[in-house]
C-alpha cells in the first residue's frame, strides 16, 4: 500500500471515530437535557447516570435555561 492510501485510510478512520464520538455527545446532551427536565435527581446523581462530568451536566443546564 503506497503512502498516499494509507494516508487516506488513517483520515477515513479519524473521521468515522470522530463522526462516533460527536453521536455520543450529541445523545449525552440529550439523555442529562431530559433527567434535568425531570428534577428528580441532583448534578452529581444525573452524572453518575448518563456518565458524563458533573461540569458538563452544568453546561446542558445552563444551555437549557434551567
Amino acid at each position: 500500500m503506497a503512502i498516499i492510501e494509507t494516508v487516506k485510510m488513517l483520515t477515513r478512520e479519524e473521521a468515522l471515530q470522530e463522526g462516533i464520538e460527536k453521536g455520543a455527545d450529541k445523545r449525552s446532551y440529550e439523555v442529562v437535557t431530559k433527567l434535568l427536565l425531570s428534577g428528580k435527581f441532583s448534578i452529581s446523581e444525573i452524572a453518575n447516570f448518563a456518565g458524563v462530568t458533573e461540569t458538563f451536566v452544568r453546561k446542558v443546564r445552563k444551555d437549557n435555561g434551567l
